[in-house]
């Protein structure tokens, strides 16, 4: 049998595309002769899905007489084709009366247009397929490819969709998971920040949730993202990649060894004469470091394509319990123009990632200048930069702020002895305002701010934290 032809597949494909001409058929007949096919077929199939494009302007004929509550039948059916002059490009009456002497039951309507559903998909993977190979062939555009990758990707995502379930079947499941939430005996069910009023605030980062911590630059947003992935791994064992766009592995490396050691950084970087004690530190450091689940990228191409295909090789090959990536703003967007268009693409990619690999994706995003105008300098949701997407698709938000940033100094001597006092008064306060929480309370976390091993502590625990031992 002769391929039949479809608008808009690939003239230059040489392979015979996937499809059914015999579902499609069966399922045309069904609706002419069961009142109970449409809604039934409606559920699987849409008017694009049919490959033949005499099928697509029946099937679309037919929902109109369902949705103007007409029988469907040969008769209305023709009717309604020959309004619209569309009857000689189906083939005529006589193709109307083939379709109904081709199906005996419309038993197997559903089945029959879940495969022509399967088959549309297979055809518009193709399609794309042909497109990424045809943008990397003409556009010499890596970030352009990337994106048309990544939309592919999605695209496939979202092919094989659920039906609406019964919450009467799902109900035995969610009992099972509070039981399993009551053994744990309460507290952290998630991925632990090491900050004890952060984890009882969040239970801990959940699977599936973006959580953005924004600040002004040079606050600490990449410290409090390391000690965050350090207080999993070492403290919990859980697999954490970090993607990192600003920093390379060596430094990120430095800083881990201090922040874990508690050695002055700026004296490790200076090259001054470190102390035994300092060496053994490091040394313990060391050795913690070298046995945790810990994974960084330096080398990403910073578009989303690229991290989410990195992220998914990770957890497939390694395991993969909590991901970070820092930062938003030094990410590339895809084809759209508009920054603020990327930005929203980026996170709600991001978000899609999150719940597909079912781990928490802690991002980094720089703050506009808005606080340093106020007379309050506490950011609020309105500051977050370029996009009210990253809002929208973040379920919990985070500022770090510290007071000490925005003493300013005074004209004359005492101005400026006034100005130091009130660094001195403030040094090392922080908090983390958690100004959204989809699924919990928002609030702010005390912190302590240790500048000298660029690391953050619960305050009420920063006297008293264990120092590793060789």
């Amino acid at each position: 049998m002769a391929r039949p032809e479809q608008r808009g597949w690939p003239v230059n494909s040489d392979r015979t595309p996937p499809y059914s001409l015999e579902a499609e058929v069966a399922v045309l007949g069904a609706l002419l002769i069961a009142k109970d096919a449409m809604p039934r077929t409606m559920e699987h199939v849409r008017e694009v899905d049919f490959f033949r494009d005499a099928h697509r302007r029946i099937y679309r004929a037919c929902v109109g007489l369902y949705e103007r509550a007409d029988s469907i039948d040969v008769v209305t059916l023709a009717d309604a084709l020959k309004a619209t002059g569309e009857m000689d490009d189906i083939g005529g009456y006589d193709y109307i009366a083939n379709l109904l002497d081709a199906v005996p039951t419309a038993a197997n309507v559903e089945y029959h247009a879940r495969l022509v559903r399967e088959k549309s998909a297979m055809r518009r993977i193709i399609e794309a397929a042909e497109r990424v190979i045809a943008d990397a062939y003409e556009s010499g555009d890596l970030g352009a490819v990337s994106a048309t990758i990544d939309k592919l990707s999605a695209s496939m995502d979202g092919l094989v969709g659920g039906d609406f379930v019964w919450v009467k079947e799902s109900l035995w499941a969610t009992f099972e998971w509070i039981e399993q939430l009551q053994q744990q005996g309460g507290g952290v069910t998630g991925v632990p920040s090491g900050f004890m009023d952060l984890d009882r605030m969040t239970c801990g980062f959940q699977g599936g949730d973006l959580v953005v911590i924004a600040a002004r630059p040079s606050t600490g947003k990449t410290s409090f993202a390391l000690d965050v992935a350090r207080n999993a791994t070492v403290g919990h064992g859980v697999p954490t990649g970090i993607v990192s766009m600003e920093m390379t592995r060596k430094v990120l490396n430095l800083r881990m060894l201090c922040q874990e050691g508690r050695v002055d950084m700026q004296r490790v970087r200076s090259g001054a004469q470190l102390s035994q004690e300092e060496h053994q530190r490091l040394a313990a450091a060391a050795g913690h470091l070298n046995t945790v689940p810990l994974y960084v990228d330096d080398q990403s191409d910073r578009t989303l394509a690229g991290i989410r295909a990195k992220a998914m090789r990770l957890h497939q090959t390694k395991g993969l319990g909590m991901l970070v990536i820092d930062y938003l703003q030094l990410m590339r967007g895809g084809g759209q123009e508009s920054r603020r268009l990327q930005i929203d693409d980026i996170t709600g990619g991001l978000k899609e990632l999150a719940v597909k690999l079912d781990v928490p994706v802690i991002l980094l995003s720089q703050l506009s200048r808005a606080p340093e105008g106020r007379t309050n300098h506490r950011p609020v949701l309105s500051d977050l930069k370029e996009s009210s997407g990253i809002e929208q698709d973040a379920d919990l938000v985070g500022f770090l702020y510290r007071a000490e940033m925005y003493v300013q100094d005074g004209d004359g001597p005492k101005a400026q002895a006034d100005a130091q006092h009130a660094r001195e008064q403030l040094s090392g306060q922080a908090e983390l305002i958690v100004a959204k929480q989809r699924n919990g309370p928002t609030g702010t976390v005390q912190l302590f701010w240790n500048a000298t091993y660029t690391r953050f502590d619960s305050a009420e625990a920063s006297w008293k934290m264990p120092r590793p031992t060789a």
